[in-house]
């Protein structure tokens, strides 16, 4: 279901550098960015859905820069070279070299990292946190998760430089209950019926 103040919502993004979406499983984040990315016509939008084997920073940074590759060719190419080994290159040349990249971007360029909440290497954290502390102008990261990940947040929120989008937020209005349970699903509710579902499912 399209789920228009969300979309609107997530139009912001563009406007931050980051964009948090956290919530449990089964809220909709995928669905809602995926809703946002279709809609609006999107073309620059490069999405990483991550695994728990992605937790290795290597991996990781190689299949995000693939992402973004395939929206911007030939970005990361002197970074792909480095990736080979972990511990300080990682910070002290892989990154420097993606980061001079993605600084030269005209348009901008919007990077999903879609399950955040499956990768758990302290030095895979580190690092994406170093591209916080230095993000080009021109790069828009989303992060979904379902728990808050381990990144320094303070200072982008202090800047107004962050987007978040909760649980409270993606709980369906009576409105869109109402097209959901009558219009799609055509059960014939009152209207006190679904006020009353919705009341529930808010407590849970």
């Amino acid at each position: 279901m399209h789920r228009r103040r969300l979309v609107q919502a997530l139009d912001g993004a563009t406007r931050h550098r980051l964009t948090l979406l956290v919530a449990p499983a089964g809220w909709g984040k995928t669905s809602l960015l995926a809703d946002w990315h279709t809609t609006g016509r999107r073309e620059r939008v490069c999405w990483l859905a991550l695994d728990p084997e992605d937790s290795d920073p290597v991996r990781f940074w190689t299949y995000l820069i693939t992402a973004v590759r395939t929206v911007q060719p030939g970005v990361g190419e002197q970074a792909l070279g480095t990736l080979s080994v972990r511990g300080r290159a990682l910070l002290d040349a892989a990154l420097p070299a993606l980061l001079n990249d993605l600084a030269a971007l005209h348009e901008d360029v919007h990077l999903v990292l879609d399950d955040y909440h499956v990768l758990s290497d302290p030095e895979l954290h580190r690092s994406v946190a170093y591209l916080l502390a230095h993000q080009p102008p021109r790069l828009h990261l989303v992060i979904a998760t379902r728990t808050d990940p381990p990144l320094p947040f303070g200072r982008l929120r202090v800047h107004g430089e962050m987007l978040e989008i909760r649980t409270g937020d993606l709980a369906f209005t009576d409105d869109e209950a109402t097209t959901m349970l009558n219009g799609a699903l055509a059960l014939g509710l009152e209207t006190r019926d679904i006020e009353r579902l919705g009341a529930r499912t808010a407590s849970c």
